[in-house]
């Protein structure tokens, strides 16, 4: 129904400024709402053509580093499965997911690596579709699958249906230019959270979450979490589903980018119980809205260290919001218009947390110091089961530019470089410790790390460099 909506909305361009049209529309699009801040800043950049058409959204790339060609070849990772948003995807929300390698959890992987395939398969050359998707069949046919994978298998190829139409209906105006500063709105919180659960590509793992609304609250976070780093880009290719314009309503001014944010961290800290743990009902929806942030940082598909470089300062705007506060849904934060609210029933989440050391060197440098982590996260590295170089990328050397320490220009030149073998290093982890309990509830810590400081907001706000004209859903080909 929302999608249709999308597609009556499209086909009415003057919608962004007809407000009887809006009154009984159910999604519209919307000029966004600017200040002179942060956020405004980095905007007004992208309007002057500061970001000269750069983007990397959606593109799929291999990585030839010797590091990750060693991973791919010790764990039999080829062709498709050896791109690392593919590898870490699959592996990463399909094993990780259930705290345990069985032929159940292998089944989960094999459905989610068919779904990027399929999701993908138009940008790929030289694979002949058809053969590929009756190939792809097989998986859907497999005989005397438990009931509980047949569950699975029906719900994952459901996403895919929703996929196909969604892509499908932006096809209809893939020739449609865009300004880059129209945001989608929706009228209904819940009917919209629903569209975003389904819109996460996450529906495969339905029976492994929370039952009724908390089940899906999560799904929809896991999408929630993703397009943090794609408001900008979302905004250039005039995607329908971006939840953070969504949650202010078309506003990217940094006060109400700042109650979305702490609203996406106050549901994602419902999570964790009071001693630093994972719920056992919540696991799968806490790995998975988390892993989003893993794989987001090391499969090549996003520029989100650019974004952060743009807007590391924002963090500090982000650390001095309540960001340990406890609300369970999304009905909790917002009334049924999308208006943020204040829970009066709230609790506040303990974290506990040791010292890790760290010495890195940057340019011939040596940095020497203590970061405070969850305890989990800590003992983890301790124990070594994770190398301190993933510490060092996701947690010390944004830490490091944002106290000044190393310049943007620096930062980038660590990031780049560190890229492949980030990336080797966690699919590294994940296979040796089994994808059990243990790597998932320290993965999802170091995550919440990031959140808690503000990094997710700051690539938020930087990623605005990247609203700029485009064409409707150019991010990704057509076929």
């Amino acid at each position: 129904m929302l999608n249709n909506a999308v597609v009556r909305a499209r086909s009415y361009p003057e919608a962004a400024y007809d407000t009887d049209w809006q009154s009984t529309a159910e999604v519209w699009p919307s000029p966004v709402r600017t200040a002179s801040d942060k956020a405004g800043e980095i905007f007004t950049l992208a309007r002057s053509g500061a970001n000269e058409g750069r983007s990397t959204k959606s593109k799929i790339a291999e990585c030839l580093h010797p590091a990750w060609r060693e991973v791919t070849r010790t764990y039999r990772l080829r062709g498709f499965n050896a791109i690392p948003v593919v590898a870490l995807g699959s592996h990463g929300f399909g094993l990780q997911s259930l705290a345990a390698v069985s032929w159940e959890a292998d089944y989960i992987a094999m459905l989610l690596n068919m779904f990027y395939l399929e999701y993908n398969i138009d940008t790929l050359g030289g694979i002949e579709g058809n053969r590929v998707m009756a190939d792809l069949s097989h998986a859907l046919d497999y005989p005397d699958l438990p009931y509980d994978l047949r569950l699975r298998r029906l719900h994952i190829t459901c996403d895919m249906a929703f996929f196909d139409a969604k892509r499908r209906s932006e096809s209809l105006f893939e020739k449609a230019p865009t300004a880059g500063v129209d945001a989608w709105v929706f009228r209904n919180r819940d009917l919209w959270r629903d569209f975003k659960a389904a819109d996460s590509s996450m529906w495969g793992h339905y029976l492994s979450y929370a039952e009724g609304y908390a089940g899906r609250n999560d799904l929809m976070i896991s999408g929630l979490t993703a397009d943090w780093t794609d408001i900008g880009p979302d905004l250039r290719y005039s995607e329908s589903g971006n939840s953070v314009l969504t949650m202010t309503r078309g506003s990217i001014i940094c006060s109400d980018l700042l109650e979305a944010y702490e609203r996406t961290v106050w549901m994602l800290n419902d999570h964790w119980t009071s001693d630093g743990d994972i719920k056992s009902e919540r696991y799968t929806g806490c790995v998975i809205a988390t892993g989003v942030g893993i794989w987001a940082a090391t499969d090549h598909r996003h520029d989100i260290w650019r974004y952060y470089a743009l807007a590391f300062d924002a963090c500090e705007d982000a650390s001095r919001r309540d960001l340990r506060r406890v609300v369970g849904l999304l009905a909790d934060c917002y009334t049924e218009s999308f208006a943020p609210t204040e829970p009066d029933d709230f609790s506040t989440l303990p974290v506990p947390r040791s010292a890790l050391r760290f010495d890195v060197s940057v340019k011939g440098r040596l940095y020497e110091g203590e970061v405070m982590l969850h305890q989990a996260l800590v003992q983890f590295v301790r124990n070594g089961c994770m190398p301190m170089s993933v510490i060092d990328n996701l947690i010390v050397f944004p830490m490091l530019l944002r106290q000044g320490c190393i310049t943007p220009e620096v930062f980038l030149d660590c990031m780049d470089r560190n890229y492949c073998t980030n990336a080797a290093a966690i699919a590294r982890t994940l296979h040796i410790n089994n994808f059990d309990r243990q790597v998932g509830v320290a993965l999802a810590a170091l995550v919440m790390e990031q959140w808690w400081s503000g990094i997710f907001y700051a690539m938020g706000v930087g990623s605005l460099i990247e609203a700029q004209p485009g064409r409707v859903a150019h991010d990704r080909s057509h076929e």
